[in-house]
């Protein structure tokens, strides 16, 4: 019995460690040019954001 609750532990650690590199792996496989178009288009929202923040008086420089 020790030897069974033994496997699946390891196997629940196993999968711990590899579940998170094979999804990392999965979305490296994403179109470059994509991921950067939603990074500029974030940015630009976020600009956006704060230069309303600041006309409103919100945040200072």
């Amino acid at each position: 019995m020790f030897w069974i609750y033994t496997a699946l532990l390891f196997l629940l650690a196993a999968l711990f460690v590899l579940l998170p590199l094979w999804l990392r792996a999965r979305a490296d496989e994403e179109d470059p040019e994509l991921r950067k178009q939603a990074n500029v288009a974030l940015f630009q929202e976020r600009s956006d954001e704060l230069e309303a923040d600041l006309s409103a008086g919100n945040i200072d420089q």
